[in-house]
């Protein structure tokens, strides 16, 4: 048992040594082939590296928050494997060695145009959530020891704002990188990262924070927020189909588990509740969400 999990612990290490190596050659690869690759293509390339200057000290800075509660699980981590693959190693594969060149398409230099301009507020959101997320960043579904709920900052503005950030870059790496395997598979590798891990990371929140979580987050929507919000819904309702209450605590109408709009409760519930059929989720007062990972 002992050795097996020392074994684990070894490969573990290793491949964490291998990918950060092999990235960097293949960095260097694609600065080297540089006459090979577009113009759009060598921004998208000093985008990521950015990106890289970034994330990397955020990550130094976390290493020794002990993390208490781990949620990661295969469907997560797979889909997270997904979107690193296509948004990080296709793309560098592509301008270090060409090899996807059969699959390239040509687009207008205004539609380059545009995908370095998404990509100037994708790197001002990808910093200043890590920045106010501090030593509450994790890249995946963990709680740290002392984690707190941070609601200042960005968070006060845009619900997951580095999902956010993630989407402009996504949509801006199919026009910079114009290839449909290293560029446009961002987009549904992205979409499913979203639909797997947005329930999962929303009941692990709602599960430590309980009523804080619910009643200090702004009322703001977030554009991005959508479909993981309709998906946390239809959890919380299969898991508690016919009472008024989430899981949180919080007071709310009875849901159909497979509808998003709320109902009136009945005056025999003695509630004077101001909720009404079909009113819009954007004038609801209910709890707003936010994300402190990926």
């Amino acid at each position: 048992m002992g050795n097996s999990a020392t074994t684990k612990s070894m490969t573990k290490s290793l491949v964490g040594l291998l990918i950060p190596l092999f990235g960097v050659v293949l960095i260097i690869l694609a600065i080297w082939n540089w006459r090979a690759n577009t113009w759009a293509a060598m921004v998208w390339l000093l985008c990521f590296v950015m990106q890289l200057v970034i994330r990397i000290p955020q990550a130094r800075r976390v290493r020794d928050n002990a993390i208490v509660s781990d949620r990661k699980d295969t469907a997560e981590q797979t889909a997270l494997l997904g979107m690193f693959v296509a948004m990080m190693f296709l793309p560098l594969l592509q301008m270090a060695t060409g090899i996807f060149a059969f699959a390239d398409y040509t687009l207008p230099d205004w539609a380059a145009i545009i995908g370095v301009v998404v990509q100037l507020p994708f790197l001002w959101l990808f910093w200043r959530s890590h920045a106010d997320l501090g030593i509450n960043w994790s890249p995946g579904l963990e709680l740290r020891e002392n984690h707190a709920l941070v609601t200042s900052g960005i968070y006060a503005y845009i619900r997951h704002p580095m999902y956010a950030a993630f989407l402009l870059s996504v949509l801006a790496q199919p026009l910079l990188i114009q290839n449909w395997i290293a560029g446009v598979l961002a987009v549904p590798a992205f979409i499913v990262m979203w639909i797997v891990r947005m329930p999962r990371e929303e009941a692990m929140m709602r599960e430590k924070f309980g009523v804080e979580y619910g009643r200090l987050l702004p009322a703001r929507r977030a554009t991005v927020a959508k479909i993981g919000e309709i998906a946390v819904r239809r959890v919380q309702n299969a898991k508690s189909p016919s009472t008024g209450t989430w899981s949180d605590g919080l007071s709310q109408p009875r849901v159909s588990r497979w509808m998003v709009t709320p109902v009136r409760r009945s005056a025999a519930w003695g509630d004077k509740s101001r909720w009404s059929m079909r009113m819009p989720w954007s004038l609801r007062q209910a709890p707003s969400w936010k994300s402190q990972n990926v």
